[in-house]
Formats: structure tokens, sequence, C-alpha cells
């Protein structure tokens, strides 16, 4: 393993922490406690949550900006091209020449999502007002990191990709990334509710 590779390593292996960390917190932090006595099971409204709940019906924003969706699908199936490029060189696995130019494609088609994405935000003046510095610089180094990523793929040099890993992951605690983390918590923790006030079957019929 290189000095880059370690570095690399450490950077990752201290995100991974951080991240645990700040879940762990946000978990054990006191919450309101339900005053009515459970309507309906909490695994109903996570399976719902995680699942029928992920439809762009089930989500006004997404249902009235279709192409944005699938933007967000291609640029995080590009994320976790790139993440799994990134364990496959540092585990010094030799990929085979079509996963590796799948990898890069879908590195490639994410970063041209992200970048869409950024231009929209840039753009549009309703979400210029919401959008803060951090929005713009998450983009950015996930954009540079795909398009790195991407680019050792195609049996370019590696070293930028490791360098914007180290960059990546030192940030991503700190920022709008650390959501790779706390969508899961919250969008569980929102089933959770759903479905203990007994709604998650009023929801799938309200679709029909």
């Amino acid at each position: 393993m290189t000095t880059l590779e370690a570095v690399t390593l450490a950077a990752v292996a201290w995100s991974v922490g951080a991240l645990a960390w700040a879940a762990r917190s946000a978990w054990r932090r006191p919450s309101p406690r339900a005053a009515a006595a459970p309507a309906g099971t909490a695994l109903s409204g996570i399976v719902y949550a995680f699942g029928a709940g992920m439809s762009p019906r089930a989500k006004e924003s997404a249902s009235h900006h279709p192409l944005v969706y699938v933007a967000g699908l291609v640029y995080h199936a590009g994320v976790l091209s790139g993440g799994a490029a990134l364990v496959a060189h540092l585990a010094g696995a030799a990929l085979p020449a079509s996963i590796a130019l799948g990898l890069g494609a879908a590195m490639t088609l994410g970063a041209t999502a992200g970048l869409v994405l950024l231009a929209r935000r840039r753009s549009n003046p309703l979400l210029q007002a919401i959008s803060a510095p951090d929005d713009y610089a998450s983009n950015a180094i996930v954009d540079a990191w795909l398009a790195s990523g991407a680019l050792a793929m195609f049996t370019w040099s590696v070293t930028p990709f490791l360098v914007l890993t180290i960059v990546l992951a030192l940030y991503a605690p700190l920022g709008k990334i650390r959501h790779c983390v706390f969508f899961f918590l919250a969008r569980g923790l929102f089933g959770t509710r759903l479905g203990r006030r007994g709604v998650v079957a009023h929801l799938h019929g309200s679709r029909s």
C-alpha cells in the first residue's frame, strides 16, 4: 500500500467514525412521546417509507419534477459506483475491463447529472434563495470525485481519485453529504411514526 492509499484509507476511516458518532448522538437524543395509543405497527410504516413511499407518486416535489428525480437517481448510482471502485482499489482487487468500464460509465453519468443539478440550483431563483454555500460545495466536491474516478477507470492516473477521496471523506461529516447516513435515520423515524398512527393503509389506498 502506497502512502497516498494509506492516507486515503485513514481519511475514510475517520469519516465513517465521525458519521457513526453523529448518527449515534442524534439517535440518543430524546424525542417527544406519542400521547395516543398506537393504531398500527412501526414495521408497516418503515416498509412503506423505504418501499412505496420512495415512489415519485408519493413525493409531491418528485412527481412535479420527474427529470430531476431521474437525475438524482443517476447521480446516486454514480456515487455507489465510485464507492465500489474505491473499495476495489484499496483492497487491491483487479477489476475485469468490462466492470471497470461499467463503473467508469456510471460515474461519468453521475458526474454529468450532478453538474446538471448544480446548474439548476444556480440558475433557479427559488433554489438560489434557499441554498447555502455548503449546497454548492458538496455538489462540486462529489462531481469532481466522480469525474476523477471515471478517469481512473478509463486507465488514467488513480492519484486524483484518491486525493479527492480524501477531500470528500474529510468534508462529508461536516456538510450536507452526511445525509448518506441521516437519510436512513430520518426515513426510518418517519416510517415509524406513520406506522404507529395507522395511516399506511390509507396512503396505499389514496394512490389507487
